[in-house]
């Protein structure tokens, strides 16, 4: 981050392969972790994965994710190189406010990153190091953060982890 403040990364984990092969939330599976961050400091999410079968499905960041998991916001991508970038979230288990972005997605076997960026008052999106979209940070509905896979697709995450800016 900026200003010289040091930065301490927390791996989520590496090489990590998620399958869509049950459901939840429909045809959503996930799979989040609890993390302790201080929403008043910058903060940066980011995740490296590559899209694995040649059929329609969807990588996602979760973040903000309330222990029902009722409510999130998420970061979707599709496997169709150029495609559409969904940035929006889930309140009370339905649909909330959704945007869509164009964005430099890459297709099936190539990695793609998706990087979510706290500064002041802003989230900034950047999908494989390219600005995508900027809007107003709003308070999490929860600690948890993690990835997802929607529709039949199988996703192999390589690479998540979550930086705090110390003070």
């Amino acid at each position: 981050m900026e200003n010289g403040r040091k930065e301490e990364p927390r791996t989520f984990f590496q090489r990590r392969t998620i399958p869509r092969n049950k459901q939840r939330n429909r045809n959503f599976v996930y799979e989040t972790k609890e993390f302790n961050l201080n929403k008043d400091e910058n903060f940066a999410i980011q995740v490296n994965f590559t899209f694995q079968w040649d059929t329609d499905g969807e990588a996602s960041i979760i973040y903000g994710e309330d222990k029902s998991s009722n409510g999130f916001y998420y970061v979707k991508l599709s496997n169709k190189e150029n495609s559409r970038i969904h940035i929006g979230k889930i309140i009370d288990g339905e649909q909330g406010q959704e945007i869509q972005v164009q964005g430099d997605v890459k297709s099936i076997r190539k990695q793609n990153r998706i990087a979510i960026i706290k500064y002041g008052n802003e989230l900034k999106f950047n999908v494989n190091d390219n600005f995508v979209y900027t809007k107003n940070f709003e308070p999490f509905f929860g600690k948890g953060i993690g990835i997802g896979c929607e529709n039949i697709q199988n996703i192999s995450f390589n690479l998540f982890f979550v930086n705090q800016q110390k003070s």
